[in-house]
């Protein structure tokens, strides 16, 4: 399933990427809205949640020559799109473990995106990302959701992090 999120994103990025003049170096994430996908019974089964980016400099997008520090595997940004997992229990939306993990992290669905920068002296980049999630994940059956987002570029400049609203969800 990560894989299909995987090629969904990339296309996504690829598909999304324009330039237009603006130099400010931090990234920047909108949240465009959501939507839940029902499979033929009426149960949820897909979110699909609307981002767009804009960077000034165009350094958004890991390549495969980011894998030293702090991009490598278990570095703290090989990840450049952060994405949690929330679910409300009484109240109040707390961070979900994963049912599956054997150290308890949290269920996230991170990504890597792939290198933005356009060739050119115009470097200034913007578009699309959508997201393909799962509404149960790992056979969670929280019935309110919601998810937050964050991009970093390659000078580990952070966008400011979005949320979506409560998601009620049909299990």
């Amino acid at each position: 399933m990560r894989f299909l999120i995987s090629i969904f994103l990339v296309v996504a990025v690829i598909y999304g990427c324009g330039k237009e003049s603006n130099s400010n170096p931090i990234p920047s994430l909108e949240l465009k809205g959501y939507d839940v996908l029902s499979d033929s019974s009426g149960k949820d089964s897909l979110i699909q949640i609307y981002l767009s980016y804009r960077d000034g400099d165009g350094d958004l997008g890991l390549g495969n020559d980011n894998l030293a520090y702090p991009f490598g595997y278990t570095d703290p940004y090989f990840y450049n799109l952060f994405v949690d997992y929330y679910v409300k229990d009484s109240g109040v939306f707390i961070k979900k473990v994963n049912p599956l993990s054997p150290t308890r992290d949290t269920i996230a669905f991170h990504e890597r995106i792939q290198s933005l920068t356009p060739t050119g002296r115009t470097k200034m980049i913007y578009g699309d990302i959508t997201l393909y999630i799962p509404a149960f994940p790992f056979g969670t059956s929280a019935d309110r959701v919601k998810f937050t987002a964050q991009i970093v570029d390659r000078a580990l400049n952070k966008s400011k992090r979005v949320s979506t609203s409560e998601i009620i969800l049909n299990p």
